[in-house]
């Protein structure tokens, strides 16, 4: 469903998908390389989107200024660097409940 969303919806901006436990980094690729001028998304407590849907989603969406990445156990440095690299405008970042990341990212 957010595949065949963000086609057609070039001009989206905001999506808020938290809590959609099914949800993987397949579908965050995809709508990251629709390259749709997101600059809000929630993905907290999307336990199925790991750091390679995060880094596609930095590598493509470089308007982001928010992303909620809350209760996802498994984000490690790698998507919070990505994050970091290539979003030079995100000026909100939400990465509570987090256990696997250091003073590295």
């Amino acid at each position: 469903a957010v595949i065949a969303l963000a086609t057609p919806c070039a001009k989206l901006t905001t999506i808020e998908l938290g809590d959609c436990y099914n949800l993987t980094d397949a579908a965050m690729i995809a709508l990251a390389k629709t390259r749709v001028a997101l600059t809000t998304i929630n993905l907290g407590n999307c336990a199925n989107v790991t750091d390679a849907g995060v880094i596609a989603l930095a590598e493509h969406c470089a308007n982001l200024t928010t992303i909620h990445l809350s209760e996802r156990t498994d984000l490690t440095d790698a998507g919070v660097i990505a994050l970091a690299e290539h979003c030079a405008k995100l000026t909100t970042i939400n990465l509570s409940e987090h256990t696997n990341l250091t003073d590295a990212a």
